[in-house]
């Protein structure tokens, strides 16, 4: 009954599968959490684009729903940047500043 725990670097000698599962695991992870990133950096660049507040792209990171509910409000509701466009629409031009009239008479 003396038997001894095995050394860290032999927890995987007999096990082959283990260790390359985890270095699989590893880097899946890592692709998962690259593609996170870069769908809420483009989620916040698309709300600010359109008038929202870059942070609503975090909307995003909701488990489940998150993009579609994203979606849904950019697909959906008025945007204040549109809104700002037809309220400058609707206002009438500024009258244009007086010209200069040409000089009259004889230059000789």
């Amino acid at each position: 009954m003396n038997e001894t725990m095995p050394v860290p670097h032999e927890l995987f000698s007999h096990e082959p599968n283990a260790a390359i599962g985890f270095c699989f695991l590893a880097a899946y992870l890592v692709v998962i959490l690259l593609i996170t990133a870069l769908m809420v950096v483009v989620f916040c660049k698309i709300f600010s684009k359109s008038g929202y507040h870059w942070a609503m792209g975090f909307i995003c990171l909701v488990p489940g729903v998150g993009s579609l509910v994203a979606m849904l409000i950019l697909a959906f509701a008025d945007w204040p940047i549109l809104k700002e466009l037809r309220s400058l629409r609707q206002t009438p031009p500024a009258p244009a500043p007086p010209t200069a009239q040409p000089p009259q008479g004889d230059f000789r």
